[in-house]
C-alpha cells in the first residue's frame, strides 16, 4: 500500500471508517486517523458530483 497512488478503505455498514491506506494526505489533505477517528466527517471532503456514488450500496 505505501506505493499506492490513491486511497484505499474499508467502513462498516453505517459507513463509519475502519481502515484508509494509500496516500491519503497527498489526496485528502488528512491522515487516514482523522478519517479514521472521525475527526473528519467522509462526507465533506467527497465532492457533492461524487456523493451519490460514493453513498451507492449495491446489494447482490
Amino acid at each position: 500500500m505505501k506505493n499506492f497512488r490513491g486511497i484505499a478503505f474499508q467502513q462498516n455498514t453505517d459507513f463509519t471508517p475502519i481502515l484508509v491506506e494509500g496516500s491519503v494526505e497527498e489526496i485528502a489533505g488528512y491522515t487516514g486517523e482523522d478519517l479514521v477517528s472521525e475527526k473528519v466527517d467522509w462526507y465533506e471532503i467527497v465532492l457533492p458530483e461524487d456523493r451519490k456514488r460514493f453513498l451507492k450500496i449495491e446489494i447482490n
